[in-house]
């Protein structure tokens, strides 16, 4: 699976569960890069700040209520790809 597509699914995923799922992803993904991740790949300190993570959360639930993350774009209206 490319890079592209495995961000495309994972964005996809974690839009459909709620704000404490998102969390645990969020942390179980920084266990896994503290673990194995190539430290020079990314310049974070594995932190955010209550309201960034809250503002993500709460993002992510809008669009989970909002959008159907398997729905497949239809050929009429293809949707722009990230």
């Amino acid at each position: 699976m490319n890079q592209s597509l495995q961000n495309d699914v994972l964005t996809r995923t974690i839009a459909t569960l709620p704000p404490e799922k998102v969390q645990e992803v969020v942390d179980f993904a920084l266990f896994l890069q503290r673990q194995y991740g190539d430290p020079k790949k990314i310049e974070y300190d594995g932190t955010w700040p209550d309201e960034d993570m809250k503002a993500f959360s709460k993002s992510v639930w809008e669009r989970a209520n909002r959008e159907d993350p398997w729905e497949e774009p239809s050929s009429e209206n293809p949707q722009p790809q990230s």
